[in-house]
């Protein structure tokens, strides 16, 4: 079975300045002109579910016991944030779940391909764009607004993604199918 995780976007919240350079919708943060290799894009994604986590960090011990992670793997989280939380608005954007520097690096460590998000970003504010460059510059990319990811029913599945190219942005958007079963 296919599934899209894509988050269907409405053009009346596309009017801002950083939905202008690609980050609006389920996009991938690339924070520079790269040329990602197209074998990047299917790989093995590996579900790490943070639903029951609020008001506090995700840590390595959260999620270092639910399923091994491996080289190349996409490590998608999910937190069922957009079911409690309207994209676009400011508590979208404001008061989302964060991956501690504990697990970014140790995520980093495993040389991964990519962090998919159900909220809009690994941290807050600041270190945000700081978070996207550390894991860029490992080449692991970060997958922001994902959606449907309660639908996926196996911890590890085959996923498909598909970025649109835009010269000179530091957002993409792209199309994630995942196939399980």
């Amino acid at each position: 079975m296919l599934i899209d995780l894509t988050l269907k976007i409405n053009p009346k919240n596309a009017t801002t300045p950083l939905a202008a350079l690609g980050h609006y919708g389920t996009h991938i943060d690339v924070m520079e002109n790269v040329s990602l290799p197209i074998e990047k894009f299917i790989t093995v994604g590996k579900l790490i579910d943070i639903t029951l986590i609020r008001n506090r960090l995700i840590q390595v011990e959260d999620i270092e016991h639910q399923i091994p992670i491996t080289k190349n793997d996409f490590v998608i989280f999910r937190s069922c944030w957009l079911y409690d939380h309207d994209y676009g608005t400011k508590d979208y954007f404001f008061n989302h779940p964060q991956l501690s520097d504990a697990v970014i690096d140790y995520l980093l460590e495993k040389k991964i391909s990519f962090i998919g998000l159900d909220f809009p970003g690994a941290q807050l504010h600041e270190k945000h764009k700081d978070v996207d460059l550390k894991c860029a510059s490992q080449q692991v990319y970060l997958i922001e607004n994902l959606n449907h990811l309660e639908l996926i029913t196996q911890p590890s599945f085959k996923a498909y993604c598909f970025p649109m190219h835009f010269y000179g942005n530091s957002g993409i958007p792209i199309r994630v199918i995942v196939e399980i079963g």
